[in-house]
């Protein structure tokens, strides 16, 4: 089951919503192994170190490798999820975490550009949705008509579109540098980082009693598994129909000489129109002008996946740079990248303990939005572990999916 785009823009809300479990927490000193040090591992390794556990990560190719989910130069960054006030306020809350990496690390990781959301006529409702909510949260934002948008983006051809919103605080991640830097703050703060293929152990009692870490026993406390995509493949009764891993293409374009200025300084955007989105972040460490289309693509092996780009998917997008940025009509492809997302139906994040073994959580189901919100997936874990908070179930996975159904 693979889920739609608005349900990546605007995650609807789960069954049990509202509801909450309790967890048997862990004490301080617990030893806990936490397996993929992508964005929501590597900030679930942090954050349980600082609260005084004893913490081993793992990832079989590296925080931020060219395999991850959580890898590539950039992310946008969003408050925006249509009529969805838990993932604006999970956002927000995430963006001063995100700072906070910054300030301690003097490394640059946010660029707070603004983000352009483009819609047509069909968009009418989620505009209305969108600034319902930034209006009750006092969000910076200006609602521009497709004239005033013409003359202050004048590289964007505004023909078919008649709702424009620039969200003010907005913008973009750097993402592989991200994954590097909290692995690097998780070590200097005495985590220990090993690379290494990690696989489920037995179960006995309630309890999984050990994993295999490249074939070889080890042994915790409590297990934590954020493998993105292989999160399906390490745990297929729970998954099999509940996570579907698809394939996703970036493209970027040589601007010509004449333009590189112009476009460097056009925000990152958001366009939908006839019911399918195309996001773009120009000028994102020179790497090209950056645009994707958002349909979901085929289901995939995330380890075996051929990751050259399909010729079908960059025409489409030729042809959409064409008609809605003109002076970008005939620009060389630079560079793609093959990246995928493993979605939810819904389109909201994986957070549950194993219905087998109470002493491992599992974490996922970015569903193509998830990079931004690290920092709060990682102190859900770390406050559930450590006996602060119960577990939500807007998370959970749902009972109707697991065990082959």
């Amino acid at each position: 089951m693979v889920n739609s785009d608005l349900s990546t823009f605007s995650p609807s809300e789960r069954a049990g919503h509202g509801q909450t479990k309790t967890f048997e927490s862990l004490p301080a000193g617990s030893k806990i192994v936490v397996a993929g040090a992508g964005v929501f591992g590597g900030w679930t390794a942090l954050l349980l170190q600082r609260k005084g556990f004893n913490v081993t990560l793992f990832d079989c190719w590296g925080p931020g490798n060219s395999l991850s989910s959580s890898g590539g130069e950039t992310r946008l960054i969003r408050a925006m999820y249509g009529d969805n006030r838990r993932y604006f306020e999970m956002s927000l809350h995430a963006w001063d975490s995100w700072r906070e990496i910054e300030k301690a690390t003097g490394t640059r990781l946010m660029h707070h550009t603004g983000i352009l959301w483009m819609f047509d006529t069909k968009g009418v409702d989620m505009v209305d949705q969108m600034i319902t909510v930034m209006e009750e949260r006092n969000h910076p934002f200006e609602l521009l008509t497709a004239g005033k948008a013409r003359l202050k983006y004048p590289a964007i051809n505004m023909e078919g579109l008649d709702n424009l919103v620039f969200e003010k605080q907005a913008g973009y991640l750097e993402a592989r540098k991200a994954c590097g830097v909290i692995n690097s703050l998780f070590i200097k703060e005495g985590g220990t980082y090993r690379q290494g293929q990690v696989k489920p152990g037995s179960v006995r009692n309630g309890s999984m009693t050990d994993i295999y870490v490249n074939d070889r026993k080890l042994s915790a406390d409590g297990y934590v598994f954020a493998c993105g995509p292989w999160l399906k493949q390490l745990f297929p009764e729970l998954f099999t129909h509940f996570i579907s891993v698809t394939r996703q293409e970036v493209h970027y374009f040589g601007v010509s000489p004449s333009y590189v200025a112009q476009f460097e300084q056009l925000p990152p955007w958001i366009n939908r129109e006839s019911g399918e989105f195309f996001y773009g972040i120009p000028g994102n460490d020179y790497r090209g002008f950056k645009i994707a289309y958002d349909k979901r693509g085929k289901e995939i092996d995330p380890t075996t996946m051929d990751r050259r780009a399909d010729q079908k998917n960059v025409e489409t997008v030729q042809r959409f740079l064409a008609k809605r940025f003109p002076k970008l009509a005939g620009a060389p492809l630079v560079e793609s990248r093959i990246c995928q997302y493993a979605n939810t139906p819904d389109g909201n994040f994986i957070f549950d303990v194993h219905p087998d073994a109470g002493n491992v959580l599992l974490l996922g189901g970015g569903s193509g939005h998830g990079f931004k919100h690290g920092p709060v997936v990682g102190e859900m874990v770390a406050g559930v572990l450590s006996g602060n908070r119960p577990l939500d179930l807007v998370f959970a996975i749902p009972s109707d999916f697991t065990r082959g159904v």
